[in-house]
């Protein structure tokens, strides 16, 4: 009897030191330190994936948004065109993607005297030199389409802003 007991005694022990991960790995299956780990490889594999859910939501909302104001823009009456439309840029380089072209003049004369009446409104125009020759008058630049929306509704209040100007799209 006395023999059958150590067998017991020892399993006993053996469980109440070990616990269930001694028996799990004996067993080869995963302790709940590998199951911790998993859980956490998990956990960072959801946050990931709700990063990159996150991303494309808004992605998908700027382009939402960005394609209303191109319609507001077209609502507007305004075109926005390349600088193909000038004849293709001169020397000098753009720094902003969009500009309000108010006038294009083969006369240097007429194209300062339209900048000046715009700064005089307390626009700073740009002078945008064309490769066929003339140049193009143009004001407020942005990189933003919600500020180009902005300033093409603001345009309605100067005198100097003729009622055909358009949007160069400096690509």
């Amino acid at each position: 009897m006395k023999k059958s007991l150590f067998p017991v005694v020892l399993a006993v022990t053996v469980v109440l030191l070990g616990g269930c991960d001694f028996l799990r790995g004996l067993a080869g299956r995963p302790t709940s330190a590998d199951i911790a780990a998993k859980k956490a490889v998990i956990e960072l594999d959801k946050a990931r994936h709700q990063a990159r859910l996150d991303s494309l939501a808004a992605a998908s909302k700027q382009a939402s948004d960005s394609l209303a104001l191109l319609d507001s823009i077209r609502l507007a009456g305004k075109q926005m065109r390349g600088s193909e439309r000038l004849g293709g840029l001169g020397s000098s380089r753009l720094e902003s993607r969009y500009y309000i072209v108010i006038g294009v003049f083969s006369n240097k004369d007429n194209a300062s005297r339209l900048a000046g009446r715009a700064l005089k409104a307390g626009i700073t125009p740009v002078s945008i030199p064309c490769t066929n020759g003339c140049t193009a008058i143009a004001i407020l630049p942005t990189d933003n389409l919600k500020d180009l929306y902005s300033a093409i509704l603001s345009c309605d209040k100067y005198d100097f802003c003729p009622k055909d100007t358009w949007i160069l799209v400096n690509e």
